[in-house]
């Protein structure tokens, strides 16, 4: 059960779902999310993250459906046809892509913790756990079960703080356990990178 989608380093998506789900940042290919299996306990051929606790003060994180994706620069407002607020836009440079996502369907989080670590022994390779708080996480199990339903790229969810674009991950079921791991081709820099981002620094 997972999301997997682009980092803003082409490394991983959210994963611990399907195989990829949310790990990444802007656009691009990269990763995906699933639930930790057995909630937040982790595989036993891996040690358990230390969890890192999200900055008190640190901003949000948006979780937004894709509508649309494209290459090079974003379009304007009048070219997506719709009425102001239905549709925003973000760019990810490192993979040249576009992001059009619906603000309205998405929801806003605060993850608890978000802990980088290396998974190679399952396969893995370095992936990104990050753990949600209970009130969080019927939400994002049926924002995630909606999305898992849809085709590329409005299978993806963009997650987004304070105007930047940290990943773009896709989708293949409902993330209902609480847990997500993200993972991709991250490596040891980018993954503790994303985990940072969603840690607020």
């Amino acid at each position: 059960m997972g999301i997997s989608g682009g980092r803003r380093i082409a490394a991983a998506v959210w994963c611990a779902l399907a195989a990829t789900a949310i790990a990444g940042c802007g656009g691009g290919d990269g990763g995906r999310a699933f639930d930790r299996p057995g909630g937040s306990t982790p595989a036993p051929s891996s040690p358990a993250p230390s969890p890192s606790a999200v900055t008190r003060d640190a901003a949000p994180l948006r979780f937004l459906p894709v509508e649309a994706t494209t290459r090079g620069a974003c379009p304007g407002r009048t070219a997506l046809g719709a009425s102001p607020g239905a549709y925003a836009t973000y760019r990810d440079a490192a993979t040249d892509t576009c992001y059009v996502v619906t603000p309205a369907s998405g929801m806003t989080a605060r993850p608890a913790w978000a802990k980088a670590s290396d998974e190679s022994a399952s396969g893995a390779g370095w992936v990104v756990t990050v753990g949600l708080t209970g009130r969080d996480r019927a939400r994002f199990a049926r924002l995630t079960g909606t999305l898992a339903a849809q085709q590329q790229p409005r299978n993806q969810l963009a997650m987004v703080r304070d105007g930047t674009l940290l990943s773009a991950p896709s989708v293949a079921q409902a993330l209902t356990g609480g847990t997500v791991q993200i993972s991709g081709s991250f490596t040891a820099d980018s993954a503790r990178e994303l985990a940072r981002d969603i840690r607020g620094g």
